[in-house]
């Protein structure tokens, strides 16, 4: 069996820490009770976010656009990132094949890449 190599894009990257940022900022709400009473008494429960306040902020902005826009890509964002699940799992929770919640995951991605860097999209003249 071959092994895929992994490219984690810079908004992937901010989604990941993002997910951490939450689960930190709302203890409890998305961790079990253990993680939460950990966290509050100042222990370190596995990984810190890697990312400011700031910036969490923005794509958590970001994450609400894409709430407004497709609620369904949303949720499998949560479920992804805050709620750290398999795609497997995520694939049976939304009753659909792997290969399309990777490629749903995918278009929430490109979709806030391009809110989070409204620059790095070609302009098109017509």
């Amino acid at each position: 069996m071959c092994k895929r190599a992994v490219v984690v894009s810079e908004t992937e990257e901010l989604l990941i820490n993002w997910g951490l940022w939450n689960i930190y900022r709302v203890p409890g709400q998305y961790t079990s009770s253990i993680l939460s009473v950990m966290h509050l008494v100042g222990g370190k429960s596995g990984q810190d976010a890697q990312i400011s306040d700031d910036e969490a902020l923005r794509v958590d902005s970001a994450c609400a656009r894409l709430k407004q826009a497709d609620k369904a890509l949303y949720e499998l964002l949560e479920l992804r990132y805050i709620k750290r699940l398999p795609i497997v799992v995520i694939g049976l929770r939304v009753g659909a094949d792997r290969r399309v919640v990777t490629r749903r995951i995918a278009g929430a991605i490109t979709y806030l890449d391009c809110i989070l860097n409204p620059e790095a999209i070609a302009p098109v003249f017509i």
